[in-house]
């Protein structure tokens, strides 16, 4: 790459930091975050959430070029493949739907479900909410890092499906499917106050108008992407709730993750995420 020059070619060099070695480490994807890791990590999502938004009102131009470096999706399956993903989807599923915990709420997830990859590729942005979202923010990409017993810093990797979208619509999948079930149980909404304060003030700071964003349309556009989000945060949860094994192979994803038989885990958590959307109007 030449000195002169801001864009990559063939001959650039991509360095990497190792985060374990600076201190940073991961929280148990089986159990969730407790409440002091979840605020710290959703309040830091608000920020990254807000810093988009700040930058489609300060350069514009510079906005909407990242949006369209961020407009490829890279996990569509071929077409030889649709058949067979759906095949296991339908499956797992159909796992879901036997449980009698959700009995009375089936018609109207299967609804929601009928959701797939075309949703994830053509997004609809509704403005003013269009922002630079993580699209994968669950447990496993979210570090953490400690000075003398006290939590002093957050980190967030794996930026490979970030998208420009609304922000609203990494909170239910992270919500859902990262935080321990007696946040969820307890400290749910105190997790969407925080968030939204945090979005706020960084907005506030940085001299963008805030009145678009409201509590009240907040919570509006904050159901709508919930409600699009429910067949992906179900999916992901399949994969989320693996139990560490020798021979699992993630190459295998058919056999042995959507067409195998869900965990305890794995069915307590989807039934979670069901109710908790029921609870908050979102289904």
């Amino acid at each position: 790459m030449k000195e002169d020059n801001d864009e990559a070619d063939e001959d650039a060099v991509l360095l990497m930091e190792n985060l374990n070695i600076s201190g940073y480490y991961c929280m148990d994807r089986l159990k969730g975050l407790d409440l002091e890791h979840a605020k710290l990590a959703i309040t830091g999502l608000a920020r990254f959430h807000a810093l988009g938004i700040a930058l489609k009102h300060k350069q514009p131009d510079l906005f909407e070029e990242a949006k369209e470096v961020l407009r490829l999706y890279p996990f569509k399956p071929e077409d030889s493949q649709q058949a067979q993903f759906e095949e296991m989807i339908e499956y797992s599923f159909n796992l879901i739907y036997s449980d009698p915990r959700i009995a009375k709420y089936v018609d109207r997830v299967k609804e929601k479900s009928k959701i797939r990859f075309d949703y994830l590729q053509n997004i609809v942005i509704d403005e003013p909410w269009s922002s630079i979202i993580h699209g994968d923010f669950w447990v496993n990409n979210i570090m953490y890092h400690k000075e003398n017993g006290e939590i002093d810093g957050v980190k967030f990797v794996d930026f490979q499906i970030t998208q420009a979208s609304s922000p609203l619509k990494d909170l239910p999948y992270f919500l859902c499917a990262s935080v321990s079930m007696d946040v969820i149980d307890n400290h749910f909404d105190d997790l969407i106050a925080a968030y939204h304060s945090s979005f706020i003030e960084v907005l506030e700071k940085i001299g963008c108008d805030v009145a678009p964003f409201a509590k009240d349309k907040f919570d509006k556009q904050l159901k709508k992407d919930a409600s699009d989000e429910l067949f992906r945060c179900l999916m992901a949860l399949k994969v989320f709730t693996l139990e560490p094994s020798a021979d699992l192979d993630l190459n295998q994803m058919d056999t042995q993750i959507f067409g195998a038989k869900g965990s305890n885990l794995y069915m307590d958590r989807a039934c979670k995420v069901v109710l908790t959307f029921a609870e908050k109007g979102w289904l």
